[in-house]
């Protein structure tokens, strides 16, 4: 049985090369042999580790999983108070509109600021939605 790695419980380090091989090379017959002081070595010491098995990809699941918990959603709370003023505005000036279409200039007034805050309600609500998604 070979010698364990721990056994020489030495904080020195050796620096002393561990094998000298040799090799020979011949260009004519393209071969190289060792030299016969290498053949005397000894081998190097063997380690049989035992067999390891991974099965599924747990890994990259729980990898995503921790990603996705520590990714933190914006809170986007001013643009859902913003959206939610702009609304309300939208809303009155609605209800405006329609107690001003008693006239024909009324009516008319009414029609436009109701369209331009439904639009300024509309363009909050995009806000919203973009900041949710990020």
């Amino acid at each position: 049985m070979p010698t364990p790695v721990s056994a020489n419980n030495s904080s020195v380090y050796d620096q002393s090369p561990q094998v000298a091989l040799t090799v020979g090379c011949d260009p004519a017959n393209a071969t190289c042999a060792i030299s016969p002081m290498a053949a005397t070595q000894t081998s190097p010491n063997e380690v049989t580790l035992p067999p390891v098995y991974v099965e599924g990809d747990a890994g990259a699941r729980q990898l995503v999983s921790e990603f996705d918990a520590a990714r933190e959603s914006p809170s986007c709370g001013t643009e859902k108070y913003t959206a939610a003023l702009d609304c309300v505005v939208a809303g009155a000036t609605a209800l405006g509109g329609v107690a001003a279409a008693a006239t024909g200039v009324g009516a008319v007034a009414g029609f436009l600021l109701t369209t331009a805050m439904s639009a300024n309600c509309a363009k909050s609500l995009v806000a919203v939605d973009r900041c949710e998604a990020q």
